[in-house]
């Protein structure tokens, strides 16, 4: 599955009055780490450069463990504050943190 077809696949979730995201985002994340992890492997990379620290940051985090990878993430403050268990797992994952102060 490319990452084309899979973003058609995600459409029905805008037709839909109440998103069923909270159930879902574990297997959405899953299948992002799966299409990049193949997209990945085709080269060699030496470092994983996440945006965000959630999701993305955890993203990276698992696939810099597959790919024998660094990964550096930017964390903007909104991910530490919304999201239980960010600043203990995913933050001590990571090789290098940029912080906005």
């Amino acid at each position: 599955m490319s990452f084309k077809n899979f973003s058609r696949s995600l459409y029905i979730f805008v037709e839909l009055k109440v998103l069923p995201i909270p159930q879902l985002l574990p297997y959405i994340l899953m299948a992002c780490i799966i299409l990049e992890k193949e997209k990945m492997q085709s080269k060699k990379y030496d470092l994983i450069y996440a945006h965000w620290l959630y999701p993305a940051g955890f993203i990276g985090l698992i696939l810099s463990k597959i790919l024998n990878c660094k990964v550096v993430s930017v964390i903007w403050g909104y991910d530490i504050q919304v999201i239980r268990g960010v600043e203990g797992y995913g933050i001590r994952g990571l090789n290098r943190v940029i912080a906005k102060t």
